[in-house]
C-alpha cells in the first residue's frame, strides 16, 4: 500500500476545533462528505531517547489541542496520518423481529390506555378528572387507576402462585444417575505451564527429574533413609554426574544421575536395588548429614529460631526412626539460620555497603570505619568500631539541650561486642535525637573488609 506525504499550511492550530481541522482537510483532498469520511490519527512518539513513532486516533477537540500543545512544548512537528474511506451505506430492511425497547413500549401504550378508559368512565359518572402519568416518582399511588391495575395483578399473581404450588413438595425428584458418579478423574486444572521436574517424595525412579543437584542429593538421602532403611557412599560427584553405591562392595545398589550438557535440570537414568540383608536396624544413619537435617527441619528453625536441638533430635528420630548427635543437631540448626538470614561474617562484610547507601539516600548523613590488618596476612582487614549519624539528627542536635546520654547494649552474636547511642533532649518539645556508634572488638576470624 502506497501514501502521499504532502506539507499544508494550518493556521491557528491551537484555536481551531477538531470539527474544522476535520472540515479543512475534506476541502483539502477535495472530498465530498455525503460519499467520504476521514479517519485522522496523529504521528508522535512517548519518549525522546530511543524514539518509537506511533499513531494515535484523533476524533475529538480534546486530543486534537493536547496533540498541538505536546507537540510545541517538544519542538516536533504536526504530522498527522490521514486515510479516507468511503461511506457504507445499509438500506433499512422490513422485518418481524420484536426488541425489548418496542415490547415495552407497546405494553406502557396498552396500560396508558387502560387507564384513559377508566378516567373516561369516572368524568362521565361526575367523579374529579384523572390525573395522567407524567414520569414522577411514586405518582402512581395517587391515580386511582394505576393502583387499581396493580392491585388486580397481585391479586392475579398470588392465586395463579397457589395453583402453581400445589403438591410441590410430594412430588419425587429425579436424580440423574450420572450425578451419583464420583468419578473426579476429569476435574483437571491447566495453569498454562507444565513443571519440567517431577519425582516422588519418597522414592526414586528411572526417569525422574529434579530442578537441582541440591533437591537430587536431597532425595536420593530421603529415599534411603526412610524407605530403603539402608546406607550408600557417594562414588562421584560433578557439576554434571551424581553417581552413589551401596557401602557394602557386593550389593549392586547404584543410583546414577546426570545433567545434560543443555539441559537446566537432572535427570536418573539408571537404577540398580539392594541385595544386601538388612541383619538389624542401625541406631544411626550416615546419609543423614547436617545439610539433609537443615533442609527437612528447615520451617520449624526459622519459624521458631529458639528451636533447641533437643527437639532436632526428638524430631528426626519420629521421621526416620534414627538418632543423630547433639553437635549435629546444632550444626543443622546453624545452617538452617544461614539459609535463611545468611552467615555473620557476611552481615559484617556488608556494613559499609549499607553505611555508603544510606548516606547516599540521606544527603549530609556521616559515617566512619575503623579497622586494622591482621599481622599474619596484612592484605585482610578486620572490622574494629563503625559510627554512623543520620543528616536529621546532625540538624536536629544543634537544638538540643547541652547534655548527651549514652546508652550502651550488648551484641549477642557470635562475636558480641556493644552498640553505643548519644541521646539528647530537644529543648521545645523534649524528644529525643539519636545518633549510635558501634563498637565491637573482632577475633581474626571476621569478615574481611575490602582494600
Amino acid at each position: 500500500m502506497q501514501y502521499q506525504s504532502v506539507t499544508k499550511g494550518l493556521d491557528r492550530a491551537t484555536e481551531r476545533p477538531f470539527r474544522s481541522v476535520y472540515n479543512w482537510f475534506m476541502k483539502c483532498f477535495k472530498l465530498d462528505a455525503d460519499e467520504c469520511e476521514l479517519h485522522i490519527s496523529a504521528v508522535t512518539t512517548r519518549t525522546s531517547s530511543p524514539v518509537y513513532w506511533e499513531l494515535v486516533p484523533i476524533d475529538n477537540t480534546t486530543f486534537w489541542k493536547r496533540f498541538v500543545d505536546v507537540s510545541l512544548r517538544r519542538g516536533l512537528p504536526l504530522v498527522l496520518f490521514v486515510q479516507a474511506y468511503e461511506k457504507v451505506i445499509v438500506e433499512a430492511q422490513t422485518t418481524h423481529v420484536y426488541d425489548e425497547a418496542t415490547i415495552v413500549e407497546q405494553v406502557v401504550e396498552n396500560n396508558v390506555n387502560e387507564v384513559n378508559e377508566i378516567g373516561d368512565d369516572d368524568q362521565a359518572e361526575g367523579s374529579q378528572p384523572v390525573r395522567e402519568p407524567r414520569g414522577e416518582v411514586d405518582e402512581g399511588e395517587h391515580i386511582p387507576g394505576l393502583v387499581e391495575q396493580m392491585q388486580r395483578e397481585d391479586t392475579e399473581g398470588d392465586v395463579r402462585g397457589d395453583e402453581d404450588s400445589d403438591n410441590d413438595d410430594d412430588r419425587p425428584v429425579q436424580v440423574p444417575s450420572q450425578w451419583n458418579n464420583y468419578d473426579h478423574s476429569q476435574l483437571l486444572v491447566n495453569e498454562g505451564e507444565t513443571v519440567p521436574w517431577e519425582y516422588s517424595e519418597n522414592e526414586v525412579s528411572v526417569g525422574a527429574i529434579y530442578h537441582s543437584k541440591i533437591e537430587l542429593k536431597e532425595a536420593v538421602q530421603r529415599w534411603a533413609a526412610k524407605s530403603l532403611k539402608k546406607e550408600f557412599r557417594v562414588v562421584k560427584s560433578s557439576p554434571q554426574v551424581y553417581d552413589v553405591k551401596c557401602i557394602r562392595d557386593d550389593c549392586p545398589f547404584r543410583v546414577h544421575a546426570y545433567m545434560g550438557k543443555y539441559d537446566t535440570f537432572w535427570s536418573v537414568s539408571r537404577i540398580e536395588h539392594h541385595t544386601c540383608i538388612l541383619e538389624e536396624l542401625e541406631v544411626q544413619h550416615r546419609n543423614l548429614t547436617a545439610d539433609f537435617v537443615a533442609q527437612h527441619m528447615y520451617s520449624k528453625i526459622v519459624n521458631n529460631p529458639g528451636y533447641e536441638p533437643k527437639s532436632i533430635i526428638n524430631s528426626i528420630d519420629d521421621d526416620f526412626q534414627y538418632k543423630i548427635s547433639y553437635s549435629k543437631a546444632y550444626r543443622a540448626k546453624q545452617k538452617a539460620l544461614e539459609m535463611r538470614w545468611g552467615t555473620y561474617e557476611a552481615s559484617y562484610h556488608n556494613l559499609p555497603r549499607v553505611l555508603h547507601t544510606l548516606c547516599q539516600r540521606n544527603p549530609g548523613s556521616y559515617f566512619e570505619i575503623k579497622h586494622y590488618n591482621l599481622p599474619e596476612d596484612p592484605t585482610k582487614r578486620v572490622l574494629q568500631r563503625a559510627f554512623f549519624v543520620l543528616a536529621a539528627c546532625i540538624n536536629a542536635f544543634q537544638y538540643c539541650r547541652p547534655v548527651l546520654c549514652i546508652d550502651g547494649t550488648f551484641l549477642t552474636g557470635r562475636y558480641k561486642g556493644t552498640m553505643l547511642t548519644a541521646i539528647a533532649a530537644d529543648v521545645r518539645i523534649k524528644k529525643g535525637n539519636s545518633m549510635f556508634c558501634g563498637k565491637s572488638s573482632m577475633s581474626s576470624r571476621t569478615s574481611r573488609l575490602p582494600n
